[in-house]
C-alpha cells in the first residue's frame, strides 16, 4: 500500500480496554475507521475529535451491523481488528461472565459477515 493510500480499519470491541488502546493507536495513524458498538456514547469524545472515525450502533451477533461496520465505499476494509472480550466476576471459587459465548459467537459472525 503506498503512503498516499489511506487504510481503511474495522474495530470490533473498541470500548473495552484492548480495543479501545487499538483504536486510538489507528486514529493517530489517520486510517478511515468503522467501529461497532452496543453503546456508541462511550466512543462520543473520540467521534467528535476525528472526522476519521464512524461509530455503527450494533450488536456482535448482528449480521447487517457487522457488513456495515466492515464495509468502505462499497468494499470491504483492508484491516479487521477483533477485541472482543467480556466482564468475568469472581464467584466462590471460580469465575462467571454474564455473556460466557460472545467470543466465539462474535468471531463467527465476523467471519460469516466477510463470507
Amino acid at each position: 500500500m503506498s503512503a498516499s493510500t489511506q487504510n481503511t480499519v474495522a474495530i470490533f470491541g473498541a470500548t473495552g480496554g484492548t480495543g479501545l488502546a487499538a483504536l486510538k493507536f489507528t486514529l493517530k495513524a489517520g486510517s478511515t475507521i468503522n467501529v461497532l458498538a452496543r453503546t456508541p456514547s462511550k466512543l462520543a469524545d473520540l467521534t467528535n475529535q476525528f472526522l476519521n472515525l464512524h461509530v455503527i450502533k450494533g450488536d456482535i451477533r448482528d449480521i447487517p451491523a457487522i457488513k456495515s461496520t466492515v464495509t468502505v465505499n462499497n468494499r470491504v476494509v483492508d484491516v479487521v481488528i477483533s477485541a472482543i472480550g467480556m466482564v468475568i466476576k469472581r464467584k466462590g471459587f471460580g469465575f462467571e461472565s454474564r455473556d460466557p459465548t460472545i467470543c466465539d459467537d462474535g468471531t463467527k459472525a465476523i467471519l460469516t459477515a466477510l463470507s
